[in-house]
């Protein structure tokens, strides 16, 4: 019986100490679990915290809103009702909120989640609210700040189209490339999203063949992983054309290694640029000739200018001398009137190559006579043939008359006939011309040494020549390319090396086959005078000379007694110093012309025949000026000059003025 007590009590008192250390075990676990659900509520307020986040119980019965974590600064809410809280929300975003609780307290579901946009204690801000129904009359859920996340997001897509934008207007397109599939990617420029595949055959299929060496110099870097980056350029075809990329390659995907296992690829539309860099360098280049061209004519024109200088002054100094015989001095005023003449050709030729460069190049047209003209010009022209040529003019028509820039006409059919001069030694130069439908033709034939192939087309070139010892500034033909191309016309050559050439041009114009009034008028060859000084001359002739009186007014010695040489066998010459004396002179003495300097002391010559118009409208003045340009010869006709002479002055030029002036007062009379 004692046993079995005894078996009972330690039963009972192991029982005890069982249920004793359970407890214990159980009180330790508790403490744990608690210090656990301590930490991870800590952790949980820390990551809402971060988050700005919110936690929130909506009690359905009693219609109250409390804060389960948190402030409720992003949505002042707790303790509120559910009415009170949509008050706060902005309209625009209200009814996803109500629609979402109303759902959730109907039963029709059990999560709810939208986003709207509320103005709180610090500002407007955009919320993101989640929900869900967790017993018959709760509601828990979370309220998360998403301000900067939504600006952000807009950031970034503004962004996204800037970048599409510049890329679709830059034609810029990217595609990647896999280096162990070997194979390019396009990628889509609207959506950012991988597009059409291609392998590097297909690929290579639209490179230009000539930039194949580019292309698969990047293939063989790409596939050794290599970390450079390229930029090149090559041409692909788009369409039915090629275009010209700049291609920029770079390491996109890496191993572990860093080893880069694809590519990302930029190709931009380089066709524009490439377009202007060559234009700019064929600008360059040709800007290289043309200082080039320019510095050699420079260097030229000091050789051609000082050649007929040299000529003029050496010869006129030997003419002065005593022992010097009749032939001989009429050999060397020949030597001067020639060197004269290509002095005045050079320098009319660099004016018209400044008016040129300065786009002032304009025309006088009118009507004349072109059969006398170009007869007249073929006697003129003659005269400076070489020995054993002889220059033959070919005229169709008697008379016939041309509207026309007659002055124009002449110098590109002098710069012609000279040109052929210069490369004949013997035979024939012809000038001839013809009229078919509205266009007048105009050619000059030589038998000289003709040009070569290669150099036809540089022969209209501006500073070109193709012989350097020939004299000439390597203008003229330039010069009257300009001319016949601002008239409407075409210019040309046809020639035979070692035969000779043609030189031609064609021009539209009017034509009347009138019969024009013959003009025969004796033109005397050039004069020459002496170089010795004349202290005076004489004023005035006799009252018995009944010769007519030109009065000259004129500031510098040496040209009036060139115009009083040229003048004085059929004339009786006045001289006034300056444009008052002219003046004065023109009242008192009634002259019969007056030749009229523009440039003088005192009153320049323009005013001078403004003074004289007022006073006399009758009498001819003639201007006489160095300025050659055709605004110079308007400015003379406005002021109220009759013709106009440009220096140097000649007989024929000077005598066939002034007899024409005299000619009009007849036919009115």
């Amino acid at each position: 019986m004692l046993y079995i007590i005894a078996t009972v009590c330690l039963s009972i008192a192991l029982l005890t100490l069982f249920i004793a250390i359970y407890f214990y075990y159980m009180h330790r676990r508790l403490v744990r679990t608690q210090s656990t659900l301590s930490n991870t509520e800590e952790e949980m307020a820390m990551a809402l915290n971060a988050g700005e986040v919110n936690a929130w119980c909506y009690d359905i019965e009693n219609d109250k809103i409390s804060t389960l974590h948190g402030e409720d600064t992003l949505l002042p809410y707790d303790g509120k009702t559910l009415e009170y809280v949509y008050s706060l929300i902005d309209s625009e975003s209200r009814g996803d909120i109500v629609s979402s609780f109303n759902s959730i307290i109907r039963g029709n579901k059990l999560y709810g989640e939208c986003t709207l946009t509320s103005a709180g204690v610090s500002g407007k801000k955009v919320l993101e609210v989640k929900m869900k129904r967790i017993e018959d009359n709760r509601i828990v859920g979370t309220l998360k700040n998403i301000t900067s996340t939504i600006e952000y997001r807009e950031k970034l897509e503004r962004f996204r189209v800037q970048t599409l934008y510049a890329m679709k207007v830059n034609d810029i397109s990217f595609l990647l490339y896999d280096v162990g599939e070997h194979l390019f990617t396009r990628i889509d420029n609207e959506n950012c999203e991988e597009g059409e595949v291609l392998n590097r055959e297909k690929f290579k299929h639209n490179v230009y063949k000539d930039d194949y060496p580019e292309y698969i110099e990047c293939i063989k870097k790409m596939d050794q992983c290599s970390d450079e980056n390229m930029l090149f350029e090559m041409r692909k075809r788009r369409g039915d054309k090629y275009v010209w990329y700049k291609i920029m390659v770079t390491p996109y995907h890496r191993d572990e290694k860093s080893k880069p296992l694809s590519y990302i690829i930029v190709e931009g539309n380089n066709t524009k640029w490439k377009e202007i860099n060559n234009e700019l360098i064929s600008l360059r280049n040709k800007a290289e000739v043309s200082n080039r061209l320019k510095n050699a004519f420079l260097a030229n024109m000091s050789h051609e200018i000082r050649t007929p200088l040299n000529a003029i002054v050496g010869f006129s100094n030997l003419i002065a001398e005593d022992n010097v015989d009749e032939t001989t001095k009429n050999e060397y005023k020949d030597i001067i009137n020639t060197s004269s003449d290509q002095l005045l050709r050079l320098i009319n030729d660099i004016l018209d190559l400044s008016k040129i460069e300065a786009g002032v190049f304009d025309f006088k047209y009118s009507t004349f006579d072109f059969a006398g003209f170009f007869k007249d010009l073929s006697l003129s022209l003659s005269l400076r043939a070489p020995q054993n040529v002889k220059l033959v003019c070919e005229s169709p028509f008697k008379d016939f008359n041309l509207y026309g820039d007659k002055q124009r006409i002449a110098q590109v059919i002098i710069n012609f006939v000279t040109n052929a001069f210069k490369f004949t030694s013997q035979g024939e130069v012809i000038m001839r011309y013809n009229y078919v439908g509205t266009w007048l033709s105009v050619e000059v034939e030589d038998t000289g040494t003709g040009i070569s192939p290669e150099n036809i087309s540089r022969i209209f070139n501006r500073f070109e020549k193709l012989n350097d010892f020939a004299p000439g500034s390597g203008l003229g033909l330039s010069i009257s390319k300009v001319l016949i191309e601002a008239m409407g016309g075409k210019i040309g050559v046809e020639s035979v090396e070692g035969k000779g050439s043609t030189f031609k041009f064609t021009i539209p114009c009017n034509i009347n086959f009138t019969a024009s009034k013959a003009q025969e008028k004796s033109q005397a060859l050039l004069d020459t005078i002496s170089p010795k000084e004349i202290e005076r001359l004489q004023k005035e002739h006799a009252t018995t000379d009944k010769r007519k009186l030109v009065l000259i007014a004129e500031d510098i010695d040496n040209n009036y007694i060139l115009a009083h040489h040229l003048l004085d066998k059929d004339y009786r010459i006045i001289r006034a110093r300056d444009g008052i004396e002219a003046v004065s002179m023109a009242r008192t003495y009634s002259p019969d012309v007056i030749l009229m300097d523009m440039m003088m002391p005192h009153l320049d010559g323009l005013q001078a025949t403004r003074q004289i118009r007022e006073f006399d409208s009758t009498t001819p003045i003639i201007a006489v000026t160095a300025y050659v340009f055709d605004t110079d010869r308007d400015d003379a006709i406005s002021a109220g000059c009759n013709d106009f002479v440009a220096k140097p002055l000649t007989n024929i030029n000077l005598m066939a003025t002034i007899d024409n002036l005299f000619d009009k007062e007849t036919t009115n009379d």
